[in-house]
């Protein structure tokens, strides 16, 4: 056969990608210049000679590009109208009245959705007339208030403060603010439930109707849930956080039941989140294409072999393509009984433009049809392009639909493929390893996190829960209102699923209990990410016989990847200068010091108490160490036991490589302190706990010494390890939450072990703390204060601020500066700051 000189490209293909560059360019920057555009226009001819492209690919690809970055820069840069929610959004208190624009999201201890506001006023005034989204957190014990029937619709008005939304701000942490930009959310508001009113709201269009409907039922079931796991275990009744955080218990598969048929994950406990994640199976818990494509499977098979038995529609053909328009409505009222959240939206598109071409017999143009499925998306929501769930589902999907040539291409003809049983394990062994090879770059990037059981766990776990567990889910549900009055026969059904479903957690936990069956791996970088992506192209290419082309990129990934390893091992292991950074987590502290041979200290992990439920460890301290290369810290030190300083670091003794765990002798019976003790004797990390005399640790050319508690001040914050790190002629002190008296102990000692260059604010900048014998001894030249932005403490205090401007002391604060960055090399030091103000 003679080969092609110009080889036929699917068409979607390159607008689908010069759509995502117009994304990506107007997401960069909106107020770009005008030779960006022209550069643009010249990169799509440049493409469109090298690859031949048709007139009205490359009128659609220019269309594409300037739609892509038109809509992007509208959702960065929305003009917003003088009556604006945002303008409002100071910390002040206002009433708010509005509507309930989401599905009600159920946490313990709290609940929130999305609000559509209407008018807004100052508590006492008339109110004025405003527009825009806020995300409202209710909590429940908050003036010892009852829960009131909130649902999807309802028109509601309520008191409490409204925040802008603001993010952790750390060097290249997550973007909330962007994030909550790209659904169109502009503050934040809480509120209790002595403080929120349900108004009446009749004229309801019939679409929100049927929503809240669905809510209800929703909420129906879970209810029934937890009625079924009472009547065999017991539970107290009417509270969410009856579930408990141990795998393998009733509590937690009627958790990952809800998960899995209701879309609420929202209770699911993180230890169980995190068991699927080292499985490789988190795509299970999250309603996404895999759930669609069965429910579309199940209802298409059921309408096709009803309508076979019309003898008529059977020989036209009919039959099946009328399965297949039947199918669309049981999928979309699964999407929206799931929440129709943007995952489950872009699934059930997906889903459903695949079914068309199938219908419409073009299988053969596998690519054409993932590109229109993506396209429309992308016109539909630009900034689904950065939504972690699109590019996993684009991804997974794409090296399926290529991966799956490469069987056909080396087995054709072989025994294998004519074995129908063998084909099917084969298919599900090779669509799992596709789906794996395709999303772990992006899973190393995002989650830090590698499980090399994937492909066992998901060949048991996938048909269980998605063919089993999921229909039984159902017929539970369907039960739940034909035999109202017969609940025996509904629980039966659901105690036959939580036994099958903690078979499922049983097994994940042999699996992921082996220590080489996950591994917890650092942040790539988006350049690693993509010569990644490079290296499995040239892998492919060779495999299909374009070995030019595949050693080009084998050449080209294995180059760059060198530099990039180069320069991140010189980065982390063969520095010449201290870093020390105070991290922004709210109220609280946490201290990364970064040494010029390599070893890294931690001075305590931030932390919330209370219904926030907000893990600093994992979303913050952790990302950032991962981030930096750090899966080893050399020292942890907790200053004293409370919240604020100790919950970060949970996360932290699961999840890294702790030598030694340094503490004061201060204990607390809080759930957060046990798991603390347990972790560190499970995986047999080095206790000190200081005597009489200083502790001084060295490594390399610096120094930490840790001053003890000479007597028992009464409080734990007085009881504080107050540490100083040296190196060279640099120096910085962190005293932890002491306060005057413990100030003035130490001010007493005739020496000078406390004078530093740099001192980390005591007590978060407290009024009874920072008092002037103590600044004199210290001297510092610099202060930062941790906390949080508008704190309920009122911290820093005024008064404090006023001594360290009266010593003239220069001062940073995270809530303002965000995150405060200390580098030396033992003489001067910079200091850095993540926000300019």
């Amino acid at each position: 056969m003679k080969r092609l000189l110009n080889p036929v490209y699917p068409p979607l293909v390159p607008v689908a990608v010069f759509l995502a560059a117009g994304i990506l360019t107007g997401r960069t920057r909106a107020d770009l210049p005008l030779w960006l555009p022209a550069a643009g226009f010249i990169t799509i001819l440049a493409a469109h000679f090298i690859f031949r492209f048709k007139p009205v690919v490359l009128i659609c690809c220019i269309l594409a590009t300037c739609w892509g970055f038109i809509s992007m820069a509208g959702i960065r840069n929305p003009e917003l109208p003088a009556g604006h929610i945002s303008r409002f959004a100071d910390g002040s208190s206002y009433e708010i009245t509005g509507t309930v624009n989401s599905f009600i999201r159920h946490h313990p201890g709290k609940s929130s959705a999305i609000i559509s506001c209407e008018r807004i006023a100052v508590p006492g005034k008339s109110p004025v007339i405003t527009s825009g989204r806020i995300r409202l957190s209710v909590y429940r014990n908050y003036n010892k208030g009852g829960f009131p029937d909130l649902g999807y619709g309802d028109r509601v008005s309520f008191t409490g403060p409204l925040n802008a939304i603001r993010n952790f701000s750390n060097p290249g942490g997550f973007d909330y603010k962007l994030h909550m930009k790209f659904k169109g959310v502009f503050g934040s508001a809480y509120t209790g439930t002595g403080q929120l009113k349900v108004l009446s709201n009749d004229d309801l269009p019939a679409g929100k109707v049927f929503l809240r409907q669905i809510e209800k039922v929703r909420n129906r079931f879970w209810d029934l849930l937890i009625r079924a796991v009472e009547a065999r275990d017991g539970a107290p009744r009417g509270d969410l956080s009856v579930f408990e955080q141990s795998p393998a218990t009733r509590q937690n598969a009627a958790a990952v039941l809800g998960a899995l048929v209701t879309g609420k994950k929202d209770i699911l406990p993180a230890e169980v989140r995190d068991l699927f994640a080292r499985a490789g199976a988190s795509h299970i818990l999250a309603i996404s294409g895999l759930h669609l494509s069965i429910v579309s499977f199940v209802s298409f098979w059921i309408f096709y072999l009803l309508l076979s038995r019309f003898h008529r529609l059977t020989i036209t053909g009919r039959a099946r393509k009328t399965a297949g328009v039947l199918t669309l409505f049981p999928l979309l009222f699964y999407a929206l009984f799931a929440g129709f959240s943007p995952s489950t939206q872009r699934a059930f598109i997906m889903t459903a433009v695949f079914m068309f071409a199938i219908l419409a017999e073009k299988e053969n143009h596998s690519l054409n049809t993932l590109c229109l499925a993506g396209i429309i998306i992308l016109i539909m929501d630009a900034a689904a392009l950065f939504s972690i769930s699109f590019q996993l589902s684009f991804s997974a999907l794409l090296f399926i639909l290529l991966g799956f040539r490469l069987p056909g291409q080396y087995l054709q003809g072989q025994w294998v493929l004519n074995n129908r049983a063998i084909a099917i394990l084969s298919g599900a062994v090779f669509v799992t390893f596709f789906a794996g090879l395709g999303t772990f770059p992006l899973i190393a990037r995002y989650f830090n996190m590698l499980s090399h059981v994937q492909i066992i766990s998901n060949l048991i776990l996938v048909p269980v829960m998605g063919f089993i567990c999921l229909p039984l889910g159902f017929l539970g549900l369907v039960s739940m209102f034909l035999f109202p009055g017969a609940e025996g026969l509904t629980y039966g059904i659901l105690d036959l699923n939580f036994e099958i479903l903690i078979l499922c957690l049983r097994f994940i936990v042999f699996l992921t209990g082996f220590d080489w069956s996950w591994s917890r791996i650092i942040t790539p970088t988006w350049w690693e990410v993509g010569l990644t992506y490079i290296f499995m192209a040239g892998v492919y290419l060779c495999l299909t016989h374009r070995r030019k082309a595949g050693v080009c990129f084998l050449s080209i990934s294995l180059a760059f990847g060198g530099v990039c390893a180069g320069l991140s091992i010189q980065q982390r292991f063969f520095r010449d200068d201290l870093n020390i950074t105070i991290l922004d987590v709210g109220q609280g502290n946490a201290a990364v010091v970064r040494m010029p041979s390599g070893k890294v200290v931690l001075i305590d992990g931030g932390g919330f108490s209370g219904a926030s439920g907000f893990d600093v460890g994992r979303y913050v301290v952790g990302p950032f160490l991962f981030r930096h290369r750090i899966k080893t810290l050399d020292a942890v030190i907790l200053s004293h036991p409370e919240s604020d300083h100790m919950n970060g670091l949970v996360f932290i003794l699961e999840n890294f490589r702790v030598k030694r765990w340094i503490r004061n002798r201060d204990t607390n019976t809080t759930a957060a302190f046990v798991r603390l003790e347990h972790l560190a004797e499970k995986r047999e990390v080095l206790r000190w706990q200081p005597g009489r005399a200083p502790g001084v640790f060295r490594f390399d050319e610096v120094g930490l010494s840790v001053h003890p508690v000479n007597r028992d001040y009464g409080s734990r914050n007085n009881n504080s390890l107050v540490c100083r790190i040296s190196y060279g002629q640099f120096s910085m002190l962190f005293p932890g939450d002491i306060e005057a008296a413990r100030e003035n102990a130490l001010g007493a000692e005739g020496n000078n072990i406390l004078e530093s260059k740099v001192l980390l604010s005591p007590h978060h900048g407290s009024k009874g703390s920072s008092t002037k014998i103590f600044l004199d001894k210290v001297d510092p030249e610099s202060v930062i204060v941790s906390c949080g932005y508008n704190n309920r403490y009122g911290f820093p205090h005024p008064d404090t601020l006023k001594r360290y401007r009266k010593e003239g002391i220069r001062i940073y604060r995270t809530d303002l500066h965000g995150a405060v960055s200390i580098t030396t090399r033992g003489r001067d030091y910079h200091i850095k700051t993540n926000r300019n103000l």
